[in-house]
């Protein structure tokens, strides 16, 4: 008998083989190398109220 986790992980699973067969490692490396900078986490928590992240 599967528990509702158990059919939860199969589909993702399923949604991760499909996103990897969809596009080659050498593209997600390319996309990274020309993202931008990341941007400070902890300084995205403590910008001003009112200032959007």
């Amino acid at each position: 008998m599967s528990t509702i986790l158990d059919k939860i992980l199969a589909t993702k699973r399923e949604e991760v083989a499909a996103a990897k067969a969809a596009v080659p490692l050498a593209e997600l490396e390319r996309r990274a190398a020309a993202a931008g900078p990341l941007r400070p986490f902890a300084g995205a928590l403590a910008r001003p109220p009112g200032k959007p992240v």
